[in-house]
């Protein structure tokens, strides 16, 4: 039995009564192709207006990744699928202080000028 999580964040959504929830997790979980991260989707090439869907490759529980890597091994006929632990986590945004990217040496600004 899985343990209840610990909700950080509440809130009704819209008029239909919904409720959002943000729930901590303790690790994080991704399938991973040949040693890589993946995106994967699910379409039919056969309709002109066919919006694909993207299947979902992060779980909060190992569980739940190694069913789905497990499932893409059968239908492709591979091993090449995997679960890999997502650490340490990068701070992506909110964006960090312009001084802390100079004084790491990273460029800001991408150089437009032709020389």
């Amino acid at each position: 039995m899985r343990p209840k999580p610990k909700v950080l964040l509440e809130k009704q959504t819209g008029k239909n009564h919904r409720v959002l929830q943000i729930f901590e997790a303790t690790e994080l979980y991704a399938v991973f192709y040949d040693g890589k991260p993946i995106n994967c989707r699910d379409y039919n090439p056969y309709l002109n207006n066919g919006t694909p869907k993207y299947i979902r490759l992060t779980y909060v529980y190992k569980s739940s990744a190694v069913g789905c890597a497990r499932r893409l091994n059968t239908k492709f006929k591979t091993d090449k699928f995997a679960v890999y632990k997502m650490q340490p986590a990068e701070l992506v945004l909110p964006e960090p202080p312009k001084e802390a990217v100079a004084a790491s040496g990273k460029k800001t600004k991408r150089s437009t000028s032709n020389k």
